[in-house]
């Protein structure tokens, strides 16, 4: 929780109101790059930040399209979970 009250308290405010769950390192790393990009103007980092979490989602949202569609996403290593580990 002391991580958590260490957040920017428009980070805070952000984090109480977003879609996904986010822990506070990963908000925490998110929010500084956010504030670079947007020359520390806050309201631009909070729109990146919006940003940042509607891509996550529409990108999860993508994954869960084509698993439907019985499409699987590539694993690491170049194999499937269907395939397991190529041989070389």
């Amino acid at each position: 929780m002391n991580d958590y009250d260490r957040l920017p308290r428009a980070l805070r405010l952000w984090l109480a109101e977003a879609r996904l769950p986010w822990s506070p390192s990963s908000a925490r790393r998110a929010w500084r790059k956010a504030m670079v990009k947007a020359l520390g103007r806050e309201a631009k980092a909070l729109a990146l930040m919006d940003a940042l979490e509607d891509a996550r989602l529409a990108q999860d949202a993508l994954v869960q399209q084509r698993a439907a569609e019985g499409l699987l996403p590539p694993c690491k290593h170049g194999q499937t979970e269907v395939e397991g580990p190529r041989k070389r």
